[in-house]
């Protein structure tokens, strides 16, 4: 019976908690300060270097994406490209606006054409990184590596 009055109590305690109106819990505007949507802020062509990583070797070699605004608000197209390491792939992500004119992109639906989750960021500078893992086939073996993609916009 004690135990059943301190859930009570804790419950009571968590629901007094909840109604605090703290300033970090106001409403999220997605769109940057201009009033534009990320997708038409970010967009371009991103040079830089692909470095992947498996459990028995490391490698970079130079790559590009290309971001190009998806037909839908918040989502932007973005093609992977590295002849070096044999990838050619587009993905749809989905892109937020964050403080101070950055933003950061997200793709939990591995049916994508990578079949990966792929996270990344873009800075205020349009500098981006991105990370993603990737199953690939290197001769007659298939591997798993993880990439990572650092560049600037073009």
């Amino acid at each position: 019976m004690q135990k059943l009055l301190y859930i009570i109590l804790c419950i009571g305690l968590l629901g007094l908690w909840s109604c605090n109106q703290d300033e970090a819990y106001d409403v999220f505007n997605p769109t940057t300060n201009s009033g534009t949507l990320p997708e038409d802020v970010v967009q371009g062509t991103y040079a830089g270097t692909f470095t992947r990583v498996s459990s028995s070797e490391t490698a970079s070699a130079a790559g590009v994406l290309s971001l190009v605004p998806a037909d839908t608000a918040y989502c932007v197209n973005v093609h992977f490209y590295s002849e070096e390491f044999n990838l050619d792939h587009e993905v749809r992500l989905n892109m937020i606006s964050r403080t101070n004119d950055t933003y950061a992109f997200e793709v939990n639906d591995i049916t994508n054409s990578l079949a990966a989750k792929i996270f990344g960021t873009i800075d205020a500078n349009r500098n981006i990184e991105c990370e993603f893992t990737y199953k690939q086939r290197v001769g007659r073996r298939t591997t798993l590596f993880n990439y990572t993609f650092q560049g600037a916009k073009q």
